[in-house]
């Protein structure tokens, strides 16, 4: 008798439960459902492209990536992105510039990031055009200058070098920055008003994030050097140098 009343008092517990999570379920699928049914004809422009934005973003979310597809959304993200960085956050930049007027507002919050104790460093890849023009490198000196004095570790590679390491791949100079190891950003298309990108791929999945990471490679190269004074003189030196032959 007490093992009947033992195995009813089970099953009643385990309805319980699943009803409990049936309910739940629903309303989450009623709130994920409500979005579509929104006229957006009847809002405003604002209102409208907002909730457009929202629904492509949930779309993308049981693949666990997002895109930013224009100059403002993709700031906003890497904004966000290092915001919400919680130890280290490691950026590539080929041969970025434009930290002292678009991208300053995305800078500061880099600087904010080291002040309350991540990890924040950054790699800029050199290209001979930058070498080849005086204007164009020393302003690279000056960002790379600054971003050390304001405690980001510095980095850099010369383009030349780094498609020739063994360990080459095609995600390894493009734009990317990497939070806390585990959210991906790169940098698929840059402005044609400036520096600041256009289009933005995010993702977080672990999958992806074996294939696509650059950093594994930064890390191991033997192409990658510390910003210093040193650092300076050599760039310059290769600048008064004649090219290599290709």
């Amino acid at each position: 008798m007490k093992k009947h009343i033992c195995m009813r008092g089970c099953m009643l517990l385990a309805l319980l439960i699943l009803t409990r999570y049936s309910v739940s379920f629903a309303q989450d699928a009623s709130d994920r459902d409500c979005l579509p049914s929104i006229d957006a004809a009847a809002l405003p422009q604002y209102a409208a492209g907002k909730l457009d934005e929202i629904k492509r973003m949930m779309a993308s979310f049981p693949r666990k990536a997002i895109s930013a597809k224009n100059e403002e959304q993709s700031l906003y993200e890497l904004i966000r992105i290092v915001k919400t960085t919680q130890s280290s956050y490691h950026a590539i930049n080929y041969d970025v510039f434009g930290w002292n007027d678009v991208l300053e507002f995305l800078y500061r919050t880099n600087v904010a990031a080291v002040k309350r104790g991540i990890d924040v460093s950054r790699t800029f890849i050199v290209s001979d055009d930058t070498l080849r023009n005086a204007v164009m490198l020393e302003n690279l000196l000056e960002i790379m200058a600054t971003h050390s004095r304001d405690g980001i570790k510095v980095y850099y590679g010369l383009h030349r070098e780094i498609i020739k390491d063994p360990g080459y791949n095609q995600n390894a100079i493009i734009d990317a920055g990497l939070s806390d190891g585990a959210v991906l950003a790169q940098v698929k298309a840059v402005s044609i008003y400036g520096p600041q990108p256009s289009y933005l791929d995010i993702t977080w999945d672990k999958e992806i994030l074996k294939k696509k990471n650059p950093f594994p490679f930064l890390k191991k190269s033997a192409h990658i050097y510390p910003y210093n004074e040193a650092a300076e003189k050599k760039l310059r030196g290769l600048a008064a140098a004649p090219a290599p032959v290709q």
